[in-house]
């Protein structure tokens, strides 16, 4: 529910919001919203070829729409994007626990 009412929040300010997630529930109200949900796996996974895929998903998800800021709510996404600002500097990563 944070997620979809920060999301919803944020489209008035930014031109194109994303939300990468395992889906669910808010996942149809954040289309209709205008957001763009992106689904991944679940990043609490320690499956080493899953956190492969997972960090591939977010750099192809960051990469191919331009993203430029990054707001975190798990420990592990923070992980993959703190990975991801390595080989892009520019990144800004903003988390919340």
């Amino acid at each position: 529910r944070i997620v979809y009412q920060l999301s919803s929040d944020l489209k008035d300010e930014f031109d194109s919001v994303h939300v990468a997630s395992t889906g669910g529930l808010w996942e149809s109200k954040l289309l209709s919203k205008g957001v763009q949900h992106h689904k991944i796996l679940d990043v609490d996974s320690k499956n080493p070829l899953t956190m492969v895929k997972i960090l591939s998903s977010f750099y192809r998800i960051i990469k191919n729409n331009d993203i430029t800021i990054v707001h975190t709510h798990h420990r592990m996404a923070a992980f993959y994007i703190r990975l991801l600002k390595i080989i892009n500097p520019k990144l800004i990563h903003v988390y919340t626990a």
